[in-house]
């Protein structure tokens, strides 16, 4: 793997071999040191906002299917070499503009569980793709 050493944990799972790469010791290190004062409290979550969590979550699971997913890195890597392969010009992408608009965290939540509400069909299953 890039020509290092890693520290990795081989476990059986099923009928594969897993490989977990772990970190090693010196690179592991102490938030509290590194962030200081800018790791949040230990105050906790508002029972509103737990709740509005839990829905948000219940609202979006659905059965994983693994196929309905495709790498589209992999492909638009592989469109740019056949493109310089069949010696076709190819243009350099411009970097999407940063957003600057701010919005409430909560806000958004509860405006996602309210959209993911409304397209589940009667079967508690979402639509669409």
């Amino acid at each position: 793997m890039r020509n290092r050493q890693y520290l990795a944990a081989l476990k059986a799972e099923k009928r594969v071999l897993a490989v977990h790469v772990l970190h090693w010791a010196d690179e592991v290190r102490d938030p509290h040191r590194e962030l200081g004062a800018s790791l949040p409290d230990h105050s906790g979550a508002t029972a509103q906002e737990l709740g509005t969590a839990v829905q948000l979550i219940d609202a979006m699971a659905i059965d994983w299917q693994p196929l309905d997913y495709k790498d589209t890195y992999q492909e638009q890597v592989r469109a740019l070499i056949d493109a310089k392969r069949a010696h076709e010009t190819v243009e350099k992408a411009v970097p999407a503009p940063r957003s600057t608009a701010l919005a409430d965290l909560m806000d958004a939540l509860q405006a996602s569980v309210e959209h993911t509400r409304h397209t589940r069909t009667p079967q508690g299953r979402r639509s669409g793709p």
